[in-house]
């Protein structure tokens, strides 16, 4: 090693943040949310296309967020997470049009069931329905889903058969 030089260690080149590979882009493409463990624990964070900093959204200290969507009107997200690492994910709404730091109001509050948004697109063209599928009526069916955002209804549209 040359005079001078400094001995780097594997510390100075592990990341400080983790991202997990799951983000969503606003339907006018201007805005991106992302998790990220910046914090301490996976949550949900918003930045505008081109700006430098990010804004965290979701105040998570016990829970993990997993996935995010962005509804196409552009005022909702709806996101997965689960409690300290369980795998139990509920189903969280965010109202992007409530301003100034909006709170995430879960949608399925069931601790022992695995609820999962819908991959490619967790939200209808209307942006009025979320799908998502869940294991609440056969611990080993996962059955799909539809969560009203005007009325609040649950509705299972797909019935996974138990054998």
């Amino acid at each position: 090693m040359e005079q001078g030089t400094t001995r780097r260690r594997f510390a100075d080149f592990a990341p400080v943040g983790k991202f997990q590979p799951a983000l969503a882009i606003s339907p006018d493409g201007g805005e991106v949310v992302f998790i990220s463990n910046v914090s301490g624990q996976p949550n949900l964070w918003h930045q505008e296309v081109g700006l430098r900093r990010a804004k965290q959204l979701t105040p998570f200290t016990e829970n993990a967020v997993r996935d995010v969507a962005w509804s196409p009107d552009g005022r909702h997200l709806v996101f997965a997470a689960d409690y300290q690492g369980d795998e139990f994910h509920q189903i969280y709404l965010l109202d992007l049009d409530a301003g100034g730091s909006p709170e995430p109001r879960a949608i399925t509050a069931a601790p022992k069931v695995q609820h999962h948004l819908a991959e490619h697109a967790a939200f209808s063209p209307d942006s009025r329905l979320i799908a998502y599928a869940g294991n609440d009526r056969d611990p080993t069916s996962q059955d799909v889903l539809v969560y009203d955002l005007v009325t609040g209804e649950h509705r299972r549209v797909v019935a996974g058969r138990a054998e």
